[in-house]
């Protein structure tokens, strides 16, 4: 019987062992399988997040762009009394541009606000001087479209006493 017991203690033993072995295997089996996904999910989410920095600095980009005001437009509408030649329709619509300067740059949420300033700030003036006439302008309308502000306006010849 001694025999036998220590033959089963052995056998118990090397079982033991290799439950062990076996054991550890499976675990790093387990282990590697899971590494492995946690590596892929994280050059997954790697890549998501350079995509989404790029998104983010284009849209950031854009709206700085979209934003404010780039552009500022002015054409003069003809009230069918009077007949101004080109350079003077040109140079009317330079001025009224010139009057409009501080609006470029300026938020679009900021200019939608402020309209009845711009409207006041082109015909609250006495007269525009261009090529040795004077005129009077009248704000007909302002359309703000993308980033482009423009002025529709009528223009009136006015004669002025001459000084003394």
């Amino acid at each position: 019987m001694k025999g036998l017991a220590s033959i089963s203690f052995t056998q118990g033993i090397g079982l033991l062992l290799l439950g062990g072995i076996i054991g550890a295997a499976i675990f790093m089996l387990v282990y590697h399988h899971n590494f492995s996904v946690i590596v892929d999910e994280n050059h997954i989410l790697r890549n998501q997040t350079i995509e989404l920095t790029e998104d983010l600095d284009h849209m950031r980009k854009n709206e700085k762009k979209s934003t404010v005001i780039k552009q500022i437009d002015a054409r003069l509408q003809e009230d069918g009394t009077q007949h101004l030649t080109a350079s003077l329709k040109e140079e009317l619509e330079k001025k009224v541009r010139a009057s409009l300067k501080i609006v470029y740059e300026q938020k679009i949420t900021t200019a939608k606000e402020n309209i009845l300033v711009y409207e006041k700030l082109i015909t609250n003036r006495n007269s525009y001087l261009v090529l040795d006439k004077h005129f009077n302008v009248t704000v007909k309308f302002f359309t703000l479209i993308g980033t482009e502000l423009t002025v529709w306006f009528t223009a009136k010849e006015v004669h002025l006493p001459e000084p003394e």
